[in-house]
Parts: C-alpha cells; sequence; structure tokens
C-alpha cells in the first residue's frame, strides 16, 4: 500500500514522495529481516522440539511384542518420560526470549 501512495504523494511534493518511498523500502526490509533472522529459526526449533517425542510415542502406542518378551517395558517407559518431561520443560518457556 505504501508503494502504490508514493507517486502520487511524489507529484504533489517531492520531499514526502521520497521520504515515503524510504519509509516502504525501511518497511519491507525490516519484516523481511525479522522473517529470516527472528521467525524462521524460532519456527524451526519449535518444530524439531515437537518432532522428538514422536519415536518414543508410537514405540509406547504400538506396545511391540518382542520389548514386552525381552522385558524391557520399563526401560521403554523411562524413555517415553524422559522424552515428555523435556518436551513439557521446552513448551512451559516463554516464548519471546531475547
Amino acid at each position: 500500500m505504501l508503494e502504490g501512495t508514493t507517486p502520487p504523494l511524489g507529484v504533489h511534493g517531492p520531499g514526502m514522495g521520497v521520504i515515503v518511498g524510504v519509509g516502504s523500502i525501511m518497511d519491507v526490509g525490516m519484516t523481511a529481516m525479522m522473517a529470516l533472522y527472528r521467525l524462521a529459526p524460532a519456527a524451526r526449533r519449535g518444530k524439531l522440539r515437537d518432532t522428538r517425542p514422536g519415536g518414543p510415542l508410537v514405540d509406547a502406542f504400538t506396545c511391540n511384542p518382542v520389548v514386552k518378551a525381552c522385558g524391557a517395558e520399563s526401560r521403554k517407559e523411562a524413555r517415553l518420560e524422559r522424552v515428555i518431561s523435556k518436551w513439557r520443560a521446552a513448551h512451559s518457556a516463554p516464548a519471546c526470549r531475547a
């Protein structure tokens, strides 16, 4: 929208057109920088934290008979509890970090 108002303002007042044009370029640049350097890394970390519990959860839900036959059920439960506690700790932290 700012890019569309720059030419009419530039026709009526060249100084105002330059100011609005520079401001719109700065706005687009800052938006792109925030998306690339702040939001994208945070989204990647969040996806990674949400993906990690997948394996232990599937293992726990499928109730593999080989695991039960070998007596590794308690180890599986401990692993699931460890992964879930890490996930809870990561998601209970505040979203805004400096």
